[in-house]
């Protein structure tokens, strides 16, 4: 995108007149369209976008684990194991909301056990099964 300030108008402020750039979770950032870091911002989202969608495709053809899966199983292996949810929701690269659901199939599938921590019974804790583990390593 080339956007240029009107010529015409000497006192035009390109950040009054450009509409803030969403960049996720509620935060935005307001820069002329046309300014370097920008451009480098769109195409660093254009790779992860690109990255992502050959990671779940290859996964797919593969017939493995989804990415979102993927991800929550590699998350607590990589603890340990176990991990209460909000750290799990914390070290996923998966949208923050969509942990619980990811888990709750997990769960169903056999893959990851749920229950109470021991010292705090309001918190949840995950935890991956052998069966968990196994699907990581195919």
């Amino acid at each position: 995108m080339n956007v240029r300030a009107p010529t015409d108008i000497p006192e035009w402020n390109y950040l009054q007149h450009t509409p803030p750039l969403s960049v996720g979770y509620g935060h935005t950032m307001t820069l002329r369209a046309n300014d370097l870091a920008v451009q480098r911002w769109q195409q660093l989202l254009r790779y992860q976008k690109n990255a992502i969608s050959r990671l779940s495709t290859d996964l797919g053809n593969a017939g493995t684990v989804s990415l979102g899966d993927y991800d929550v199983l590699y998350q607590l292996v990589a603890a340990g194991g176990t991990m209460r949810m909000s750290e799990l929701a914390e070290a996923t690269v998966i949208a923050r909301s969509s942990c619980t659901r990811i888990v709750d199939r997990l769960v169903g599938a056999g893959l990851v056990e749920r229950s109470s921590d021991e010292n705090d019974a309001r918190t949840v804790v995950a935890g991956v099964t052998p069966a968990g583990k196994a699907a990581l390593r195919r």
